[in-house]
């Protein structure tokens, strides 16, 4: 009994076994999206592509799916949804027109690839019967499944026996199992490459390869970025001579990590850096933007085709078809055109083109789909850097893949992004880069034309050619084409860089474009130059007027005009200007305005030195940060001294050292009568003269006396000496003269300390 007990057991478990469900693993590969069964054991299948379908059928008793993991590596760009409809069968929901590649791993791993191809037509169906041989009987009894994998006899190029070499199928190399093979048997085959069994470089493509891993999310890398810097393109450095040498069995374990764990070719790794954790490269036939439209053409033809094409059936949108239109679009530079384009059809649209689209048209990208790729050796470099205005000048960037990259854009789309482009690389201290980039555009277009002229112009301004500058700018801020409210912009900057008054025509046409162009995009910036101008000039009640009428300018451009008027106030104006706009009672400000501290606390000393003391107090008032803000102190103090009130000047005082600090306490004692302790402090300082000042009111004659030779000295020295005295019975000439020699000198010494001490006569 207990036997059939035994065996009714196994029977059990053998049939939950079998009945369990596939599990349905994905991975998402950039270039494809990876599914993954592993089929039962002599389980037949195959692949049956539909209208917006794709079927996997398995042969075997209550096969199911389980889909409880298929979507947590991979988003719904390319399945749309998975569903098991029964009978052994999953459908496969596409999201783009892909095609389907599939194929098998070690006899029972079923691997399908879908990757996007816009104008192939759909795979036909693929199916491959798996035939599993029996195993011959011995003379002992039947053979276990696990002896008879062991002494499995394999032919062909992978020839041996026992199991063949196992690998993961998620790891996003191996399109099919002789990917792998001919990645063991074949060296690398790059323009550069050197022989397959060269150590050094094997092991750099293991370094990239695990970061390309790490990139994609299928290692967790404990460090953020690894750099491996080359002196040269193609070469690698040198292994450490404590490093011992990779034996044949290492370099072919090395060489079945590059087949497995990476489908990179290694191109970005040639360029000597790899970034783990960072964004990969776009590859260059994914920004081919130049064959995004028919050659020849004549762009209408191109848009009336492509808009034609849009609605298939039902009038529902082709997805191909508008992704064709909005990269025919891109093409022609109409950035704003094709996001809308984008934005018709069903899901998420492509990130790639949503960046494209604004940059063709010289605008940043809000998603930064190509942030931290300044780096890279291709065309995603040159859009990284046309995406971000504030490079700056530490990135280390391959400017001769950025200008070939440049070279291969269309002609009009060069023209307008060339200058922004120089920009870029001139901020980013890549000024050569830049030139060369006017010289190339000079050379497809055959002239300087006014675009090229004006990027000159402002690299000019930035080297401190100011000369040149001005010659190019001249004409262009003055003849009224399209690009007249730019050259004004940079004609202003020129004048400040000058030092110079702007001619009053300049002055007119930027109030003039300001107006115009108030509620476009170019609005904001052009009533930021206006009120440059108007301060360059120093007319200063003009630039506050504009200054109050700010409609429709965001925050951040007020805040930074505000700032530059006070500025400008604060160092350039008159006092009664400066006094006229700094208290009006409609400029508060303080606060949230955009005026820095620093500025308020000049505001606050220039009155000070004005004898308005009460006035800058309340000023400081409007400073952020109060508390222990040495300025706000020092500041202050001065004031309450201004306002008789050196104790208070010496409280805000206490605990602050410097020099400045040490004149302003011997003052304050000075303005207390402690005109000893004062005087000591002003010569501890070097103030020799306010220290005189200071014995002299405290009546130090003695100390005076011994000074040095000031007309103060000199009248302590006169009150110190007994005057000659001469006996009424004894009259000498000698004593008489003596005496007048002392009267004279005594009253040359009165006179010249009166005049030292005479007040002004408004004061």
């Amino acid at each position: 009994m207990t036997r059939w007990l035994a065996v009714l057991s196994l029977l059990l478990v053998a049939t939950v076994a079998q009945s369990q469900p596939m599990v349905v693993r994905t991975g998402e590969h950039g270039d494809f999206t990876r599914l993954v069964l592993r089929l039962p054991d002599g389980a037949d299948w195959n692949v049956v592509p539909g209208v917006g379908t794709v079927t996997v059928g398995v042969s075997g008793p209550s096969v199911t799916f389980d889909l409880s993991q298929a979507f947590q590596r991979i988003d719904r760009s390319r399945i749309a949804d998975l569903t098991d409809v029964g009978n052994g069968s999953l459908e496969i929901e596409l999201a783009c027109r892909c095609e389907a590649d599939s194929f098998l791993v070690d006899t029972n791993l079923l691997v399908l690839d879908l990757s996007e191809a816009e104008d192939a037509p759909l795979p036909e169906p693929q199916s491959r019967e798996v035939q599993v041989q029996p195993p011959e009987p011995s003379s002992t009894g039947s053979v276990s499944p696990l002896v008879a994998d062991l002494s499995k006899v394999r032919v062909g190029l992978a020839a041996g026996i026992g199991p063949g070499r196992q690998t993961d199928p998620l790891l996003p190399k191996m399109r099919r199992p002789a990917d792998a093979l001919d990645r063991q048997t074949q060296p690398i085959a790059t323009e550069d490459a050197e022989p397959a069994n060269n150590v050094p470089q094997l092991g750099e493509q293991i370094a990239g390869d695990l970061a390309t891993a790490a990139t994609q999310g299928l290692l967790s890398p404990s460090i953020q970025t690894v750099q491996l810097r080359t002196e040269q393109r193609g070469t690698v450095d040198s292994i450490p001579p404590d490093a011992g040498s990779l034996s044949t069995d290492s370099a072919d374990l090395a060489r079945q990590l590059v087949a497995g764990v990476t489908n990179a070719t290694h191109e970005t790794l040639r360029g000597g850096r790899v970034s783990i954790g960072a964004d990969t490269c776009v590859p260059d036939r994914k920004l081919d933007i130049a064959h995004w439209s028919e050659p020849d053409s004549e762009p209408a033809v191109v848009m009336s085709k492509h808009r034609s094409a849009l609605f298939g059936e039902f009038d529902r949108i082709d997805k191909a078809a508008l992704r064709s239109y909005a990269r025919s679009l891109l093409h022609y530079g109409f950035g704003a055109e094709a996001k809308v384009i984008l934005e018709m059809g069903e899901g998420n649209p492509d990130p790639l083109l949503i960046s494209l689209s604004y940059l063709v048209d010289g605008r940043p990208d809000p998603g930064r789909f190509f942030a931290g790729q300044e780096n890279c050796a291709g065309a995603a470099a040159l859009w990284a850097i046309l995406s971000n205005p504030n490079l700056g000048s530490g990135a280390h960037l391959e400017t001769d893949m950025i200008l070939q990259a440049f070279e291969a854009l269309p002609k009009h789309l060069k023209e307008y992004l060339g200058p922004l482009l120089a920009e870029r690389l001139t901020g980013a201290g890549f000024a050569d880069a830049a030139r060369d980039v006017y010289v190339r555009l000079e050379r497809a277009f055959g002239l300087e034309s006014d675009r090229i002229a004006l990027g000159r112009a402002n690299m000019d301004l930035q080297d401190g050619n100011l000369d040149d500058a001005a010659a190019r700018l001249k004409p262009l801020s003055e003849t009224g084409t399209s690009l007249t409210p730019e050259a004004i912009q940079a004609r202003i900057s020129l004048a400040e860089a000058q030092n110079a008054p702007l001619p009053d025509r300049i002055v007119e046409l930027a109030e003039a474009y300001a107006s115009e162009y108030r509620d476009t995009e170019q609005g904001a910036g052009l009533w930021h130059a206006h009120i440059r101008s108007l301060l360059q000039n120093g007319a200063f009640d003009q630039a506050f007027n504009a200054l109050h009428d700010a409609r429709g300018i965001p925050d951040d451009i007020q805040s930074e005009t505000r700032e530059l008027a006070f500025h400008q106030l604060l160092t350039r104006a008159e006092d009664l200007t400066f006094l006229k706009h700094a208290l009006a009672a409609d400029d508060t400000h303080g606060g949230e305005s955009g005026v820095t501290n620093d500025t308020l606390l000049g505001i606050a000393r220039r009155l000070v030195d004005l004898g308005m003391a009460d006035v800058a107090l309340d000023q400081l008032d409007l400073v952020a940060g109060q508390g222990e803000d040495r300025a706000i102190r020092v500041i202050r103090a001065a004031a309450l001294m201004d306002l008789d009130k050196p104790e208070e000047a010496e409280i805000q005082l206490i605990g602050l050292r410097g020099e400045d600090v040490e004149i302003m306490r011997a003052e304050a004692r000075r303005q207390m009568g402690d005109h000893v302790f004062a005087e000591k402090m002003f010569r501890e300082v070097g103030a020799e003269d306010a220290a005189t000042t200071s014995a002299w009111l405290s009546g130090n004659w003695e100390e005076m006396a011994n000074g040095s030779d000031s007309v103060m000295n000199e009248a302590a020295r006169m009150l110190q000496q007994a005057g000659t005295s001469m006996d009424d019975n004894d009259v000498t000439l000698q004593a008489a003269e003596d005496i007048f020699a002392e009267s004279e000198s005594s009253r040359d010494t009165i006179r010249t300390l009166l005049e030292t001490t005479r007040l002004a006569p408004d004061t």
